[in-house]
């Protein structure tokens, strides 16, 4: 079965097609398409998604609440792997290249860090925030996320709209089945799914989200902070931004605090970890 929607001709060709568009996206550069891929083959990844009872991660504080994920590729099942390895291949990077414009050769990330299946249930959220900087095994900057919405039938009212922020633009993207989601990830690429999902509690929100790479970026997207930094959220309001504030303070505190230490104390900490599991 393909993969593709069998009336797409070409999708580098669509790449170049929406390249100058794309580049001149507000508040960021971004892009969606719907109907890229076969929705049969789409139909077996939702039910694979679905029946599978390997999500490794869940998050449910005051920046994100009733969210899990799971990025372990050896965990999916077979539909779900040939979506990923597509995402991940030659064709699809030519297409991002052409789309993005970015000059640095983008690279996919095989340990899918962060990304693989997303889903948020009823009352969930995700506050608006900017993504880590680097990858944390392999150094390389983060460049571009792509995410696929996997939810049929939802409707307007169900919220968790994929929201992309500045001071003075907004712009919400409805996470409809088959719509393909891409944007550049830089210091100032603010977004997120702040407002709580409101489907009926047999429903929930899902997409497959996955991140790209390059071996440096641009100048003008680098700042102190920005060379290596985890993800920071930002916050709409008052109570929101103190929150961030004071998670952000967490972290500096606790990455000066591992600076300071001596190479010595991270190689013991890895063999007591290895003698106990």
């Amino acid at each position: 079965m393909s993969i593709l929607n069998g009336e797409l001709k070409s999708i580098e060709k669509l790449g170049n097609e929406n390249c100058t568009q794309y580049q001149k996206k507000k508040p960021f550069q971004h892009f969606y398409y719907d109907g890229l891929f076969n929705e049969s083959f789409l139909d077996k990844v939702l039910e694979e998604f679905e029946k599978n009872d390997s999500f490794d991660d869940s998050f449910n504080d005051n920046n994100q609440k009733l969210k899990r994920t799971l990025s372990d590729y050896s965990r999916l099942h077979e539909n779900s792997k040939a979506l990923i390895n597509y995402l991940q291949s030659i064709e699809f990077l030519k297409f991002l290249q052409e789309l993005t414009g970015i000059k640095e050769m983008l690279i996919p990330d095989p340990y899918m860090m962060g990304g693989g299946y997303h889903e948020t249930q009823n009352k969930g959220f995700l506050k608006l925030h900017v993504d880590f900087s680097k990858h944390y095994k392999t150094n390389l900057d983060r460049r571009v996320n792509v995410i696929l919405f996997l939810n049929k039938n939802w409707q307007p009212n169900y919220g968790g709209n994929l929201v992309l922020s500045s001071d003075d633009t907004k712009v919400e993207i409805e996470p409809i089945f088959n719509r393909l989601a891409i944007f550049n990830t830089t210091p100032n690429s603010i977004h997120g799914q702040p407002d709580p999902v409101t489907c009926p509690e047999s429903m929930s929100r899902k997409s497959i989200a996955l991140y790209y790479y390059s071996n440096g970026r641009p100048e003008n997207e680098k700042s102190s902070l920005a060379l290596n930094h985890s993800t920071q959220f930002v916050g709409r309001n008052f109570k929101e931004k103190c929150y961030a504030r004071m998670a952000l303070m967490r972290y500096l505190v606790k990455y000066y605090l591992w600076s300071c230490m001596p190479p010595i104390i991270f190689i013991l900490r890895r063999k007591l970890l290895g003698w106990f599991r």
